[in-house]
């Protein structure tokens, strides 16, 4: 498989990779060790917060704003930067794949 990416596009796994991994360090530390593993809940919600955070860094990301390029001291838009993607899909749209992929991995 090709990966492909734009711009920041390569962050939209690292960035739903935190939402499981604070989730399992945080019951794992307060419930004993292997609580994460064994709880499909806990795992759920992880994902869940990992695509939550792909969703609001990708919203960021990909703001109309950010992506114009314009001439300083004017509104005249001189051109657009392209959207950050991940394999052809924008950023944002990762925080619904993620928990898909992350169901058919389990």
């Amino acid at each position: 498989m090709i990966v492909v990416w734009k711009r920041m596009g390569w962050l939209a796994i690292l960035v739903g990779i935190i939402g499981p991994v604070l989730t399992l360090v945080i019951v794992d530390t307060f419930l004993g060790e292997g609580s994460y593993s064994s709880s499909l809940t806990f795992q759920t919600i992880g994902v869940m917060i990992g695509s939550l955070l792909i969703y609001k860094v990708g919203m960021w990301l990909n703001d109309p704003a950010r992506l114009e390029i314009r001439r300083e001291g004017t509104d005249e838009v001189l051109g657009v930067r392209p959207e950050h993607t991940f394999c052809l899909v924008p950023f944002q749209f990762w925080a619904f794949i993620f928990p898909i992929l992350c169901f058919f991995l389990q």
